[in-house]
């Protein structure tokens, strides 16, 4: 494999236009998770869960806006650690970027995991591994060909996912005569307990800044992308729920796991059940193959700029100009999938994005405010308000992780500490 290294500055291949930028960020987002946490979100929300993803999605576009502007000002593939190292320190950067590896490097692990699952559930005679192993490799393969065979698939895939939503929300609809919401349930604080659980669905939106090296307009298409993942994602999310509800008019479940499947085949028997089961497995798919392309490019990004495992993570293919050293280190990772929990991986993703999310909102802000020393309200409002209300927001959400899942993240950043104290001393301060 012919490659360069960081010594000769790898840059990656532009090639990706604003609806390829928005494919990556719905395929990492995977709409159709919405059923996984449809239980849950019910029996909190009391039956009101589109209105929780309403809240949710307004709260999480505070996230995307303050991405959207630091894309907009930085056009790199290091995303979060490329953010905090130029407006921040580039030990923030560093450790900002260690955070929330969890969530990059953990995303294609939990989407193997969903492929044994959902896999072994469709057709029991296959082992569940044998689908996880089937996706690690696909994925891999597909990533290390190029970036536009990353989008030509995430295309297909992510439109086989948006089908079989569309095919539930049309049978719903078809069949629904009630009210999108439970019309007996009262107070706001069982809507916004639910929006925090319901706001993890979202993780993946900024995943698109990792793109802006591989796209043709980066200060332009990105921050767009960025936006539109969130608010798409968000409406998908809402409609469908609505939809369901409408249909089947249950507010609490006793099994919150199997809720979503529970909910389809009430309103559109088995057959609409499998729809949803296989629409689950092409989400996994999507979200692993946009996973480790994400992933490979935050590593690439960090190890560019601090020389961490260069050689290795920042190896670029010399023809096809993809990060194939990153894309390698994460298919090995994949095969965490074999050893961790599902809970477990989850805590780490929580962890790893929540952090980084915070580390965003207070880069963007600080940076809005450097840039723009006239300090109208309309620049107050735009990076102080809106970014401390998310910021809050956030920091709620990362607050209400498990004490496992806040233990965990801690010790992660602990090591990352360590690395910076025996590393630090040779990168810029």
């Amino acid at each position: 494999m012919t490659a360069v290294t960081a010594s000769s500055s790898p840059s990656l291949k532009r090639a990706l236009g604003l609806p390829s930028l928005l494919v990556f960020g719905l395929a990492y987002v995977a709409p159709i998770s919405v059923f996984t946490t449809y239980g849950v979100a019910s029996n909190l929300s009391s039956g009101r869960l589109a209105l929780a993803y309403l809240v949710a999605t307004m709260a999480m576009l505070l996230t995307a806006l303050s991405y959207a502007n630091l894309a907009r000002w930085f056009p790199e593939a290091g995303s979060v650690h490329t953010y905090a190292s130029r407006v921040l320190h580039p030990h923030v950067g560093f450790l900002a970027g260690w955070a929330i590896a969890l969530d990059y490097v953990m995303i294609p692990v939990i989407n193997v995991m969903i492929a044994g699952i959902f896999g072994a559930s469709l057709l029991p005679a296959v082992p569940a591994w044998t689908w996880a192993v089937a996706w690690l490799v696909t994925v891999t393969a597909l990533n290390a060909l190029g970036i536009e065979s990353t989008d030509r698939s995430a295309r297909v895939v992510l439109a086989l996912e948006i089908v079989a939503l569309l095919v539930f929300v049309g049978v719903a609809a078809w069949l629904g005569h009630g009210p999108i919401s439970n019309p007996a349930a009262v107070g706001w604080s069982p809507v916004f307990a639910a929006a925090s659980i319901v706001a993890i669905s979202f993780l993946g939106f900024d995943a698109v800044t990792t793109l802006s090296e591989e796209a043709l307009n980066p200060e332009r298409d990105v921050p767009r992308a960025v936006v539109l993942t969130c608010l798409v994602a968000g409406g998908l999310f809402i409609v469908v729920c609505a939809a369901a509800y409408r249909a089947h008019p249950v507010a609490m479940f006793e099994s919150v796991d199997a809720a979503g499947f529970t909910v389809a085949a009430a309103i559109g028997g088995s057959a609409l059940a499998a729809v949803i089961a296989v629409g689950e497995l092409i989400g996994s798919f999507a979200g692993a193959l946009a996973g480790q392309a994400g992933a490979a490019r935050l590593l690439f990004g960090i190890s560019r700029a601090t020389g961490l495992g260069r050689g290795v993570l920042d190896r670029v293919h010399a023809t096809r100009q993809v990060p194939t050293g990153a894309v390698g280190v994460l298919a090995v990772a994949g095969l965490l999938a074999f050893v961790l929990t599902l809970e477990q991986v989850v805590s780490l993703i929580n962890f790893g994005a929540l952090t980084g999310f915070l580390v965003v909102h207070a880069a963007a802000a600080r940076e809005g405010l450097t840039r723009h020393p006239t300090r109208t309200p309309a620049i107050w409002l735009r990076f102080v308000v809106l970014p401390v209300v998310g910021a809050g927001f956030v920091a709620t959400l990362l607050w209400s992780l498990s004490p496992t899942a806040l233990l965990v993240g801690g010790a992660w950043l602990m090591v990352g500490v360590a690395v910076l104290r025996f590393r630090g001393h040779s990168w810029p301060s």
